[in-house]
């Protein structure tokens, strides 16, 4: 008899299947790496490319614009000074269009893009140093490649930080006679001169390109009035003077009572408010003025006071006819009464 084989033959069939298995396995890993690697090497490569491209744009767009004389050459206007760095600017261009900037004739990063009627705003940072700076704009187009227009007309814009100075010369009455007085003085030129009273009411002027300036019949409202004093430049910049300014008015009254005051001279209920520029006596009257809170509001109207005056006779002669009616009723009923008895 021949020997049987067959259970051999099945595990070496099972040994050289789980071989293949591993060998074509281990075939597709490798594979699958070698398809990693020139995936991974083909996005280096597109990565690589974007930088270069990413770096000729910035430069071809950093380079100076061609000028184009069919641009349409921007407007531009700007604050004759300022004591901040940046700066608001604003101005006209075609519609839609893009804006560049330029201060000392150097080119700022800054661009603007006006809306549809032409308009465009941008704010510019200066220089950190006073001093005058030109700002010039132009229309750009095209991108990398830039073209523009001619530059605008120069705004000159002067950067301010300095306060205005303290010293300060006022020529004025310390006593008034009337209530009013008059002041004037010399400070920096073109600054502002601010007066401001306790009552916070405030007066301004202006002082010429000599520092000249004047006050005309400033209104006293008490009899001893101290203003401040505030110096403002034209950058805004402002410094409130140690100086006080005092002015007397001897003959000022003080008024004996507040109250709302309408215009019409009478009072407007019992509690003594005046409508006019009469005064109050102290007892929520007012002198001449009878405290009657049915007397009408404004005075001269006669008509009024004699229908409220005649209507209050009228209801009082009707009173008395009514007493006099009940006494006499009753008058006869007790006489009937007594005769009964």
């Amino acid at each position: 008899m021949k020997p049987t084989t067959k259970g051999t033959d099945t595990r070496n069939q099972s040994v050289d299947k789980k071989m293949v298995d591993k060998v074509n396995q281990q075939m597709a890993t490798e594979e699958d790496s070698l398809m990693a690697k020139i995936i991974g090497f083909g996005l280096i490569l597109l990565g690589a490319a974007f930088i270069v491209l990413a770096v000729v744009v910035v430069v071809l767009s950093r380079r100076t614009a061609e000028i184009d004389e069919s641009l349409e050459v921007p407007t531009l206007k700007a604050n004759l000074y300022t004591n901040e760095e940046v700066t608001a600017v604003e101005g006209t261009t075609s519609p839609d269009g893009e804006v560049m900037f330029f201060i000392d004739g150097e080119e700022s990063d800054v661009v603007a893009t006006a809306d549809s009627d032409g308009e465009f705003s941008a704010e510019l940072t200066l220089p950190n140093e006073e001093g005058v700076y030109d700002i010039q704009a132009a229309t750009v187009e095209g991108f990398p490649l830039r073209n523009r227009s001619k530059k605008s007309d120069i705004s000159s814009i002067t950067l301010d930080k300095t306060a205005p100075s303290a010293e300060a010369e006022f020529d004025y009455d310390p006593i008034s006679q009337d209530g009013k007085f008059d002041l004037s003085g010399t400070v920096d030129p073109n600054a502002i001169v601010r007066l401001s009273a306790p009552d916070g009411v405030e007066y301004y002027t202006s002082a010429n390109e000599d520092g000249k300036f004047n006050f005309e019949q400033i209104k006293l409202n008490a009899k001893d009035t101290e203003y401040n004093v505030t110096l403002v430049d034209e950058a805004g910049n402002e410094r409130e003077l140690a100086l006080k300014l005092e002015v007397s008015y001897p003959a000022f009254v003080e008024p004996i009572a507040s109250g709302d005051v309408n215009g019409d001279g009478v009072v407007d209920d019992a509690d003594g408010d005046l409508n006019g520029d009469g005064v109050t006596t102290g007892d929520g009257t007012v002198a001449g003025v009878t405290d009657t809170p049915d007397l009408p509001e404004a005075a001269g109207e006669l008509d009024a006071a004699m229908d409220i005056l005649g209507g209050n006779t009228l209801m009082l002669i009707l009173g008395l006819i009514a007493v006099a009616v009940f006494s006499l009723n009753s008058g006869v009923v007790a006489v009937k009464l007594g005769s009964k008895r």
